[in-house]
């Protein structure tokens, strides 16, 4: 099952079948190599190159998610906010752990990292998320071993 959590953002996913100068056959019956979808479904490929034929598939679920929300909390006193954002994201850190060093990390829809910071204690933490493409996002806080993790959206 591949999980979005983007539905109510109107999100899509692409998935492509590989193997480049294939026949291909997906149960949408469309016959490219990739297909761009945004239901929830299974989708399967039929992929056969030089008479080596193989079928794959894979679960989409999309997730609704709530929009408009202006800030996450939680016990360690970490907040993310604009939610959902264009331009930055502000982390604002709780006092008591503003001394610690903060490792934050930023995740897309599949799990991959695309941004890491190592940062010295600030109150406010200021991340541009300008660049990405819109959809849902995780974020990863350590501070003092302790683990914080949330989702933000990125709407333009």
């Amino acid at each position: 099952v591949y999980d979005m959590g983007a539905g109510s953002l109107g999100g899509t996913i692409t998935l492509d079948a590989g193997n480049s100068g294939a026949l291909y056959l997906w149960n949408t019956n469309a016959t490219s190599q990739k297909i761009v979808v945004s239901r929830n479904g299974k989708y399967s490929v039929h992929v056969n190159l030089n008479g080596c034929v193989t079928e794959d598939s894979l679960e989409v679920s999309y997730e609704a998610i709530c929009l408009g929300v202006n800030e996450r909390e939680n016990e360690l006193g970490i907040t993310i906010y604009p939610n959902p954002t264009s331009d930055i994201l502000n982390i604002s850190i709780n006092k008591n752990h503003s001394l610690a060093p903060i490792k934050i990390s930023i995740l897309d829809a599949i799990g991959k990292e695309i941004y890491s910071e190592n940062s010295n204690g600030l109150d406010l933490q200021l991340v541009s998320v300008s660049d990405y493409e819109s959809g849902l996002y995780f974020i990863r806080i350590e501070i003092d071993g302790n683990k914080y993790q949330s989702r933000f959206s990125v709407a333009h």
